[in-house]
């Protein structure tokens, strides 16, 4: 620092404002130290201005201008900048005119005004020439990709990015080359070019031999990106784990949860489910910790309702929902709020001009003013039309949003629809059964009317999968389910209890007629043509347990009094029906099997518990 007796110049203010800089990186420093440098560049700019210093006042204007940029404050940060600007114009200092041509591109850019960011994009490379400044022309097309990108042109944006990393690899600017790279393949990627993306992993791959920690950061989360996108599940698992290990090193949080979205999607595509959970489940406390990740909490959460739905976890499938929808709708308003912002920016500047002018030319002749004025009139109607009709776009998706919150309220309906129903066989599941049983025993026994529920179970169901294979027996779980679903009355309800399990309830059945009901249902089940209609070698049998009581405390007690008689005829020879009526057991027809010499699968040699 300067000791209290040296002279105070403009020039010594600059330098002890930049000494605040930590390893050349305004972002780096605290924002103490930040109004510190502010405050001294403050004086020396009063002080370069008293002696006509142009050069140091257009460096003091610079850094200032950094410093509001890291601050976010992008208007004072672009003033800044126009100024610094300006005096290097009218010095012919063409070097850091370019560079401050460059720092108003990306201003322009993070501010939303992706108008003047391309306008001034397109001053840089015009600046840099063809081949004499090939960094600001990487940067400019760099630029140019990302607002054509936001603006919707993406062809544009393409053609930008490409000509960055064309420049910047030509050009062996490795500082720069890996972030166009990684750019361009996410936008191939978006765009379906998957092959023309792949091609680009060569060269990022070198990045993760050579390149900086930052650089391999960057690299193995787009070369992860590539690899989801063409199936290379196992590589993006590794590139994966590589890039989160280097986020981790340089405490990375946003990369990492990139990096952990990425992991999480290969792990759920390998079938590695409560991995793949882990990894969202990781970017949600990253959010919770750091809280800047919020569109990828945003995706951990949908992906997290998606893995839920898929498990039948209905209700935390639709928890993870809401709270991804809650986040998009925030980004949603954000992003609205930021263009307004932008917009309402951009009329006050412009506005601020206009005044400046009018006061510039008041000594002009009175027909110069008019004109003046009425073209600034018809200037600023024409900005406030336009705000006007952005203002109407973004009230048009604001209807849309709230249709589509309308729509993912129904879809919430039909998930809680869809959580009564087994997914195989399309019957009602056993949580429905229960609740079900549980009103309608509950009805019988207050008005003393009878039911009867029979419990039933494919015979031999272990060992046709495992001689069939897993894929017959689904098909003998749905055919049987169908049969079962067909074959019953109005009023009855067939459900898949669990396995090759089945119950069939009858409210208002005596045991005479639920007898004959599951008689109807056991030789359905015998007769279907399983031979042609699912595999040659195959018969399908059942057994059934009937139950009729309503004197039972519950519906579990009466189900459990169904499951002895199933597996009393189980025990007694399979594909028959036992109950409480004649002493047990009614006698089911015979021979339900062809015989081994008949070139089909014997299922009459097989003795197994109940549960086969």
């Amino acid at each position: 620092m300067r000791p209290k007796n040296q002279t105070i110049d403009a020039v010594d203010l600059l330098s002890e404002a930049r000494s605040y800089k930590i390893a050349n990186d305004y972002y780096e420093t605290s924002l103490v130290d930040r109004q510190t440098a502010l405050d001294l560049l403050g004086r020396a700019l009063e002080l370069c201005r008293a002696s006509v210093d142009r050069a140091t006042e257009a460096a003091c204007l610079t850094e200032i201008g950094r410093i509001h940029d890291m601050n976010g404050d992008y208007p004072t940060a672009i003033a800044s900048a126009k100024e610094a600007l300006s005096i290097y114009r009218e010095m012919g200092d063409a070097e850091h005119e370019l560079r401050t041509l460059q720092t108003l591109a990306n201003l322009h850019y993070v501010a939303w005004d992706f108008g003047s960011g391309i306008e001034y994009a397109r001053e840089t490379l015009k600046l840099a020439g063809a081949d004499a400044h090939p960094a600001a022309q990487a940067s400019a097309y760099s630029i140019l990709g990302n607002c054509y990108s936001e603006l919707g042109r993406i062809d544009e944006a393409e053609d930008a990015c490409r000509r960055a990393v064309e420049v910047a690899v030509s050009n062996s600017d490795t500082v720069r080359s890996t972030a166009y790279v990684c750019n361009f393949v996410t936008l191939l990627c978006d765009r379906g070019r998957l092959h023309e993306a792949w091609e680009y992993c060569g060269y990022l791959n070198d990045v993760m031999t050579n390149g900086s920690t930052r650089d391999r950061v960057m690299a193995s989360g787009a070369i992860a990106t590539v690899c989801n996108a063409i199936g290379r599940y196992e590589d993006a698992v590794g590139y994966c784990t590589t890039g989160i290990a280097y986020c981790r090193q340089i405490v990375d949080r946003y990369s990492e949860s990139f990096q952990l979205i990425a992991l999480g999607k290969a792990r759920r595509a390998l079938g590695d489910i409560t991995a793949a959970k882990s990894c969202y489940e990781q970017v949600l406390d990253l959010r919770a910790t750091f809280g800047d990740n919020t569109v990828q909490a945003a995706s951990a959460h949908l992906a997290l309702a998606e893995v839920y739905e898929a498990e039948g976890e209905m209700s935390l499938a639709y928890s993870h929902f809401k709270q991804y929808h809650a986040i998009d709708k925030k980004l949603f308003n954000e992003d609205a709020d930021k263009k307004i912002r932008a917009m309402m920016v951009e009329m006050q500047v412009e506005r601020a001009k206009q005044e400046a002018e009018i006061h510039r030319i008041r000594s002009v002749e009175l027909t110069e003013l008019n004109d003046a004025l009425e073209n600034a009139i018809d200037l600023l109607q024409q900005q406030n039309g336009e705000l006007e009709a952005q203002a109407a776009e973004l009230q048009l998706q604001a209807v849309i949003l709230e249709e589509q919150t309308l729509q993912l309220q129904s879809q919430a309906i039909e998930m809680e629809r869809l959580s009564t129903v087994d997914g195989l066989t399309g019957i009602y599941n056993r949580r429905y059964l229960e609740e079900w049983m549980a009103r309608e025993m509950a009805e019988a026994q207050r008005y003393e009317t009878e039911f009867s529920v029979a419990m039933a179970d494919i015979d031999h169901f272990k060992d046709i999968n495992d001689h069939f294979g897993h894929r017959i027996g689904d098909d003998v779980l749905k055919a049987v389910g169908a049969i079962l679903q067909d074959s019953c009355r109005n009023g009855d309800l067939v459900a898949r209890y669990g396995g090759e399990e089945f119950v069939f309830a009858m409210p208002h059945t005596g045991i005479d007629e639920a007898h004959a009901a599951c008689e109807r249902l056991r030789k359905a089940v015998q007769a279907f043509p399983w031979s042609t209609q699912i595999h040659p070698d195959l018969q399908v049998t059942m057994s059934f347990g009937l139950a009729s009581d309503t004197s039972a405390t519950s519906h579990e007690q009466l189900l459990t009094l169904a499951d002895d008689f199933l597996y009393q005829a189980k025990r007694s020879g399979r594909n028959r029906l036992c109950s409480a009526t004649t002493g047990g057991i009614r006698p089911a027809a015979k021979n339900v099997a062809r015989t081994e010499g008949e070139g089909s699968y014997t299922l009459q040699t097989i003795t197994k518990s109940k549960a086969a």
